[in-house]
């Protein structure tokens, strides 16, 4: 089997150390640009380096070539080639597997599924191993009346010593970007739409305490609406339903005052000739890095409320992670270029059988997926009322 990692960034390399782990045998090609990081990141992990390859994302004719030459593509480049990429490996009649929404790629559907292709988006940590886990746990009951999700990469307790409790385990413009979004979701059977200024308003915010962590507050976090049908709920029996983002106490605070003085607005400010968001971008990038010896955290979290057999039941399935000091790799990294690589191994070990534009929450099996993620040390702890 060969498998093409198209990115050797951070979440390429942690997809390569996960292949080499899961995968020995396998054939790993790596393109990018540049890929001297990566061959340093396997030296010092001890790994059988992949084959690297010096690819252009942006030439199409290229990077078709070494799609027919792959079984599957796991596509951990920026979120600009998603698109793209899903097609030219249709185009291929390969596999494909990225980390991100699905945007137009369910335009593909057809088209794949006839070629007998499987096209999985979403499959990094959230979305991804959110999705996989909530669709396990709703199965739990005969009737959901609310179900509520948590995705966060923040800093551990130790490691914040910024006004904003944060550090940068992602792309920083495109934590920004997830700033200036609006959001929706259900309030007491609701729909309540927000827009991204009020995301941010304390009436808007709610505490989840975790029994590892504490407290931290809960961000509304783009569209839960679109989740509904996925997750197979019924809406006409939700009283709530959300998708949050978690941070430290007092980050949404500051983010709230960086709305209201413009800061995050995209629109070039002739005084300063420069967008106050790309200042934002350049002032804090450098300044919002991990320290030598500091870890950051993975967290995701479901929870849900509703019946069972005629009783009421509450439960919360929580996934938390941590920067291993030993490759280097974030938890971030490693909860979506794990989750990644894995799903791209069930693909073509048989275990995720559909073909088309798949979806995590519907097509990937969690009980294989999760005992995979266990043999890297992430197990899921469940608490019930």
């Amino acid at each position: 089997m060969t498998y093409l990692i198209l990115g050797a960034g951070m979440q390429g390399r942690a997809a390569i150390y996960a292949l080499r782990r899961i995968a020995p045998e396998a054939t790993v090609i790596v393109g990018d640009l540049s890929t001297e990081a990566a061959r340093i990141f396997m030296d010092k992990v001890g790994l059988p380096a992949p084959m690297f390859v010096q690819l252009d994302a942006s030439d199409s004719k290229e990077v078709l070539k070494w799609m027919e030459k792959a079984d599957v593509v796991l596509d951990m480049l920026p979120i600009a080639f998603t698109e793209k990429m899903a097609a030219l490996a249709v185009e291929a009649g390969t596999h494909l597997v990225n980390t991100f929404y699905p945007g137009t790629i369910g335009d593909l559907r057809a088209v794949a599924r006839e070629k007998g292709v499987a096209i999985l988006p979403e499959m990094g940590m959230d979305p991804g191993i959110d999705l996989v886990m909530a669709r396990r746990l709703l199965c739990e009951f005969d009737e959901v009346t609310e179900f509520f999700s948590y995705g966060a990469g923040v800093p551990e307790r130790e490691a914040c010593d910024n006004i904003l409790n944060y550090k940068i385990s992602w792309i920083w413009s495109g934590v920004l970007d997830s700033y200036i979004r609006p959001a929706r979701f259900l309030k007491e059977g609701e729909a309540v739409s927000l827009e991204p200024a009020e995301v941010f308003q304390p009436e808007n915010l709610h505490a989840l305490t975790l029994r590892e962590l504490g407290k931290l507050e809960a961000i509304p976090n783009g569209n839960a609406l679109a989740y509904i049908d996925i997750l197979g709920l019924e809406q006409r029996r939700l009283k709530a339903m959300g998708r949050y983002s978690l941070r430290w106490p007092g980050h949404a605070a500051i983010i709230l005052q960086w709305h209201r003085l413009g800061f995050l607005e995209k629109a070039v400010n002739p005084a300063l000739g420069i967008a106050p968001f790309d200042f934002l971008v350049k002032h804090f990038e450098p300044r919002l890095q991990y320290r030598e010896g500091e870890r950051d955290l993975g967290i995701v979290v479901v929870r849900a409320r509703g019946m069972k057999e005629g009783k009421p039941l509450t439960i919360t399935d929580s996934l938390i992670d941590r920067r291993d000091l030993a490759t280097g790799l974030y938890a971030m990294n490693r909860m979506v270029g794990f989750t990644a690589a894995i799903a791209a191994r069930m693909i073509l070990d048989g275990t995720i059988t559909a073909r088309g534009v798949l979806s995590p929450a519907k097509d990937v099996p969690a009980g294989p997926f999760f005992e995979a993620l266990e043999g890297f040390g992430m197990k899921v702890q469940r608490d019930m009322a």
